[in-house]
């Protein structure tokens, strides 16, 4: 896979490369004709899906493709979530769902949530007794930056009173149970 920049030198193609007996062919399969947002790729964690990102400064989309290689060369698109205005978000697959990390519904700070892979109906993580975690806009001592899923937990990195900050943690799909602050 490759990105393409355009005469401003903004990425905003996605190519699929094939190797063949006559050399190789490319296929587009991504275009962003709008000249706020750039193109990127990357990997999830697990290494399962190629995840292409289309971001401004204020909104991000992300879409989807298996990266098995039986499936590769007829495999379609699939969007996380459509483009909303002002709603940024991160995204990195984790048994069966999306662990996302976004400033969704006006949050002043982003917040943890997951989905699964079939819609895109954000859910907040929660403790076993319900409370969200990572979601309280009248704490602005915590930010959550980034989370990186393992086999069996996964890892937030953020900040707490303005200090980096490690957090663990193990789910069973929206619910955090085991938490290590």
């Amino acid at each position: 896979y490759t990105v393409e920049v355009d005469d401003a030198q903004r990425p905003y193609r996605v190519w699929r490369l094939m190797l063949g007996d006559d050399g190789y062919s490319k296929e587009m399969i991504f275009e962003d004709r709008d000249e706020l947002f750039e193109v990127g790729i990357s990997k999830t964690s697990d290494e399962r899906y190629l995840l292409i990102g289309s971001e401004s400064m204020e909104t991000s989309e992300y879409w989807y493709l298996p990266l098995d290689a039986a499936q590769e060369s007829k495999s379609e698109l699939k969007c996380v979530t459509k483009r909303r205005k002002k709603v940024l978000y991160d995204v990195d697959h984790y048994h069966g769902q999306f662990l996302i990390v976004t400033n969704v519904d006006d949050s002043q700070e982003m917040r943890l949530m997951v989905t699964n892979m079939t819609d895109d109906n954000w859910v907040d993580v929660t403790t076993p007794n319900g409370d969200i975690i990572f979601h309280d806009d009248n704490n602005t001592d915590l930010l959550v930056e980034s989370v990186t899923p393992f086999r069996s937990h996964i890892v937030l990195s953020g900040r707490e009173n303005g200090l980096p900050r490690l957090w663990i943690m193990t789910l069973d799909k929206h619910i955090a149970t085991s938490f290590v602050p």
